[in-house]
């Protein structure tokens, strides 16, 4: 049997350990507290504007088109294709408004030759590129910051190259314009995974389903940017 002494130096020595492994446990419980709010402070600070449509069918848009021309020796060239545009994120946090668009085109052509008497009919194969393109803009930098509604043809589809499209015979799709009066907005595009280009711009262009959906657009950036002026 211990005696009184010996006793007390044991427990002692459980009290210090046992005291060691508390501390640790309250510390990590501490820690994991910490990191769950940081987490929910960063969500919350990250506000999405697509949450309330954010549905594929609300932010693709698509436009099945064909291509027709005569090349530099006067053969017959047509393309047929779709493009696809989505406004894939649209999101606001401290003040910093982002965006990402992601336009996939795809695409496959055929060129005639004209002889003295045979017409030879060639396959050009089938392309796919993928734009994804990168926004940020700074409200706090942009006070000006003017949001519009518009229409016309994405870049892919050049307005002098011949295209006519099921959707729109026209090509034309609508638009939410964002406009600053200084080349302040940051753009990156990336090209079948390379960076095609980064600037900045005084323009940006987000791809709308309709009128209506670029509306409800414009009415969310409008109310939720307002805080930042």
């Amino acid at each position: 049997m211990l005696s009184r002494k010996a006793r007390m130096a044991d427990n002692s020595s459980w009290i210090r350990n046992n005291r060691f492994v508390m501390m640790n446990h309250s510390r990590a419980t501490i820690w994991t507290v910490i990191s769950t709010l940081l987490s929910l402070t960063a969500a919350h600070a990250q506000q999405n504007l697509l949450a309330p449509r954010n549905t594929e069918s609300d932010n693709q848009t698509v436009l099945t088109y064909s291509q027709h021309y005569l090349d530099a020796k006067n053969n017959a060239v047509e393309y047929t294709g779709i493009l696809y545009l989505k406004l894939e994120s649209l999101a606001l946090s401290t003040c910093q408004l982002s965006a990402e668009v992601v336009v996939q085109d795809r695409y496959t052509g055929s060129e005639e030759k004209r002889g003295i008497v045979h017409v030879t009919k060639s396959f050009l194969g089938e392309h796919v590129y993928t734009y994804r393109y990168s926004y940020q803009i700074d409200l706090k930098k942009t006070p000006e910051l003017q949001i519009d509604l518009a229409v016309g043809r994405p870049y892919q589809l050049n307005a002098n190259t011949g295209f006519t499209c099921k959707e729109d015979s026209t090509c034309k799709l609508h638009w939410l314009q964002l406009k600053t009066n200084i080349a302040g907005n940051n753009e990156k595009r990336v090209l079948n995974g390379l960076v095609d280009f980064h600037r900045n711009v005084s323009e940006i262009w987000l791809p709308a389903t309709s009128h209506d959906n670029a509306l409800g657009l414009q009415k969310t950036l409008q109310q939720t940017i307002s805080s930042c002026r």
